[in-house]
């Protein structure tokens, strides 16, 4: 059997709630990004937005899953100032190399996460087999479930066969 691991950071609990939803259609495990220092509060929101701007990896806690050993990693990450979260920045200058496979979600308040998306193309040197973008909007209403779930049926055919990558706003 396939295995599928799902890597997420979550500063505010979408990207958190969209990564246990992925998990249960997915029979995946989940690896949260941690790091020690806080993110709460205005000047925080600033500061991690200027960090994803200028892509500066946040310090982040050792990984407890070895990305190497899985078939296919997910990441989940929010959006920040149009960009990956700096925390998801720090797990994949330090994990980059272990990835052969590898799908992407992102979570957007109101940017547009197609940047994001091209990122990570750019940082783990290769397209990722499929992708989604899901607005704050659609967690709130509850569609995230439909789109998650459409999501995980892209991932077994990805682990299935090679196909031409997919992305879904």
């Amino acid at each position: 059997m396939k295995r599928i691991l799902i890597v997420y950071y979550s500063r505010t609990g979408y990207t958190r709630r969209c990564a246990e939803v992925l998990a249960g259609f997915a029979d995946a495990d989940l690896e949260p990004i941690t790091e020690d220092r806080t993110r709460k509060g205005i000047a925080e929101f600033f500061r991690s937005a200027i960090e994803a701007y200028w892509r500066r990896p946040a310090e982040i806690h050792p990984a407890g899953l070895t990305p190497g050993t899985y078939d296919l990693v997910v990441f989940g990450t929010p959006v920040w100032a149009g960009r990956i979260c700096s925390p998801m920045l720090g797990y994949l200058k330090a994990h980059k190399n272990q990835i052969s496979r590898y799908a992407v979600f992102c979570t957007v308040g109101g940017s547009d996460g197609t940047v994001a998306l091209d990122q990570f193309a750019e940082i783990i040197g290769k397209q990722a087999d499929t992708e989604l973008i899901v607005t704050d909007k659609e967690i709130d209403t509850g569609k995230h479930k439909l789109l998650l779930e459409q999501f995980a049926e892209r991932l077994d055919l990805s682990l299935i066969h090679i196909s031409e990558p997919t992305r879904q706003y």
